[in-house]
């Protein structure tokens, strides 16, 4: 995801580690499985390559 980051600047990509980081907590809730959320917009439940890929390429164009 990080190197997908470098790849489209007009994405905003973070990363929370869940038991480290707590900020996410008050505008998603908790979360029970792991999920990409892409520009605090576009949630991703599939977190195949192929299928990030598609959403960076998929936002960057709609930028």
């Amino acid at each position: 995801m990080k190197s997908l980051a470098e790849d489209y600047p007009q994405i905003e990509v973070r990363c929370y580690t869940a038991g480290v980081d707590t900020e996410y907590l008050p505008k998603y809730g908790a979360v029970t499985q792991s999920v990409l959320i892409i520009n605090e917009a576009e949630a991703v439940w599939d977190l195949s390559k192929a299928e990030i890929r598609k959403v960076f390429q998929t936002l960057a164009a709609q930028a």
